[in-house]
């Protein structure tokens, strides 16, 4: 099992990503925002796919397109429906990396790739709740 700092070291550069990624999204015009966080998520997702394409396992193949199809699917209604599902899309994402634990999904994956991508999605995430805010809020 990792330690804790092997922990640390990943999710804080995945907070570093986060504001990266933020401060280039705040830096488009408000029309393409939404749009590039949703292309984002989808970016987020694709790097499982990857990883199950690259070590050629049929079944992690196959839950990893699945979990494209529904991320994909709420980045699409996030862009064309309410912004408050693509925020949805990005706060359980992270339930997405913890399922990659070995003992869940299988799909190999570095080791610095969960923590690093869970801290990213949730500020992302909290991110787009800020700028579009949530329906019943």
């Amino acid at each position: 099992m990792a330690s804790t700092p092997s922990r640390l070291r990943p999710a804080i550069q995945g907070l570093a990503g986060a504001g990266i990624t933020l401060v280039i999204a705040a830096l488009l015009p408000a029309s393409l925002r939404l749009d590039f966080l949703a292309a984002v998520l989808v970016l987020t997702v694709g790097i499982y796919l990857g990883f199950a394409i690259i070590e050629d396992e049929r079944r992690a193949v196959l839950i990893e397109a699945a979990g494209a199809i529904v991320y994909g699917g709420l980045a699409l209604a996030g862009m064309w429906v309410a912004p408050w599902l693509l925020a949805l899309g990005w706060l359980l994402h992270p339930l997405w990396d913890v399922a990659h634990h070995p003992e869940l999904i299988r799909t190999p994956v570095t080791g610095w790739v969960i923590p690093f991508c869970f801290v990213y999605d949730l500020v992302v995430g909290a991110a787009v709740l800020y700028w579009w805010g949530l329906p019943f809020l």
